[in-house]
């Protein structure tokens, strides 16, 4: 099921159909493996997110 997911994940980023060896990388992995790489990916995005919110926090006239 991660497997999938990660897979899913890549195609969804810009240029995943161009990501050949990542892909082949993925059907490589074992199930534990290709969950850790999906929280990693997880953490980062949300790490990102909560970096955004508070920039916009300190800096609100920058929305306008």
């Amino acid at each position: 099921m991660s497997k999938r997911t990660l897979e899913a994940e890549v195609w969804q980023t810009r240029g995943g159909h161009a990501c050949n060896k990542v892909l082949t990388r993925i059907q490589e992995m074992d199930e534990e493996e290709a969950r850790q790489w999906l929280l990693l990916f997880t953490y980062a995005e949300q790490d990102a997110e909560r970096d955004g919110e508070r920039r916009g926090a300190r800096a609100p006239w920058r929305h306008m």
